[in-house]
């Protein structure tokens, strides 16, 4: 069996739905959208949590190399988000 997110489900269903009821189609549309962009966020913000705590208590020995690895984490996700 696939595994669908439920917000691939929501927007199925509201394509389903727009013959019927484009209205109430478009707004679950908008509020599937709005939920993964809310999820995107809240994900980020770990991201960035965890990356900073990761580098920001170094001790002098350790910190060049770990925030030679935050830097590149940090352009890799701005790249990907840029992607989008």
């Amino acid at each position: 069996m696939i595994y669908r997110h439920p917000h691939s489900q929501l927007l199925r269903q509201a394509l389903l739905d727009f013959a019927d009821t484009p209205h109430e189609a478009l707004e679950a549309g908008e509020s599937a959208f709005d939920e993964v962009t809310a999820e995107l966020a809240s994900a980020l913000a770990e991201r960035r949590r965890v990356l900073r705590a990761g580098w920001q208590d170094q001790d002098a020995q350790a910190q060049a190399e770990e925030f030679r690895h935050a830097l590149r984490q940090y352009r890799e996700i701005t790249e990907r988000l840029l992607r989008l």
